[in-house]
């Protein structure tokens, strides 16, 4: 007896130890696989940007066309060092974050709407489809002359862009959770009100953020459009100012900018994602 209850514990050991062993060999292949990613990424940004320095220097492109990454960096240092770059750049931002809360509102509101009831998705699918479906760079210029040159009509523009993905994500998330579910809650004497925040919501959690990383950047091009139509403030405004008067590095260089604005708020609603919706991540 006590000889198989020797044996069973050294199987049951040698058989921890091929675990332990094996998570330690997963765990090298993932870090090995991340640093050959990080290296992959860097090589090939390096040799993006030494192209395109030598296109440029060699006379293969016109300077005129696209500005060598040398002359773009420098335009860069230079413009975050002046406080009339910081002012539009704060303009640009407000518009964007009032423009992204304000649609993505609107997008909710009407999403859990529209989802929650076949009614209204019959009645106002049409018409925002068909809102949806318009050219939204021909209506900037309506949008200047109704809310005038100031911060108002780039925030109208970036909702205006940026409200559908919200509103149709969200939508779709609720119409695919699980009918099961719902059939439970009803049969333990649910209201609609409570099925849809206890189950609903947040089982369409992870469309609904796929709608808001879709919209925040979305937003930035509506802020940008309006400022390109009629604006005298605004990162916009500077990309078109700098173009009139060809000082084409500053032009790379806001645009950059813009960018590096679209990438950094996009990373802000990932990061809530990861963190809110934290059983996707878990293989929940």
């Amino acid at each position: 007896m006590t000889t198989k209850a020797q044996t069973s514990e050294a199987a049951g050991d040698e058989a921890a130890q091929l675990l332990d062993a094996a998570d330690r060999l997963e765990s090298r292949r993932d870090r090995n696989g991340r640093v050959l990613v990080t290296l992959t990424s860097i090589g090939l940004f390096v040799a993006v940007v030494g192209v395109w320095e030598f296109a440029v220097r060699s006379g293969l492109v016109h300077s005129i066309v696209l500005a060598p990454p040398s002359d773009i960096a420098l335009a860069m240092a230079e413009m975050y060092v002046q406080s009339y770059f910081w002012d539009n750049l704060w303009f640009t931002t407000r518009a964007l974050l009032v423009s992204f809360l304000t649609g993505s509102a609107i997008g909710l509101a009407l999403g859990l709407l529209l989802g929650a009831s076949s009614f209204f998705r019959r009645v106002l699918s049409p018409y925002i489809i068909a809102f949806q479906a318009l050219p939204k760079v021909a209506l900037a210029p309506i949008m200047v002359t109704a809310f005038g040159f100031g911060i108002e009509s780039k925030i109208v523009m970036g909702v205006v862009i940026c409200f559908f993905p919200v509103f149709l994500d969200t939508m779709t998330g609720l119409l695919m959770v699980s009918e099961k579910r719902l059939i439970l809650m009803r049969s333990f004497g649910a209201t609609r009100l409570q099925t849809l925040w206890t189950v609903s919501i947040p089982s369409a959690l992870p469309n609904i953020f796929a709608g808001l990383k879709a919209a925040v950047t979305m937003a930035l091009v509506g802020v940008v459009i309006g400022e390109l139509v009629g604006s005298r403030k605004g990162v916009g405004y500077l990309v078109q100012l700098n173009s009139f008067q060809l000082n084409i590095p500053v032009v790379y260089a806001t645009i950059i900018t813009l960018g590096l604005i679209g990438w950094f708020s996009y990373a802000i609603i990932d990061l809530l994602d990861h963190k809110l919706v934290f059983w996707r991540d878990s293989g929940a």
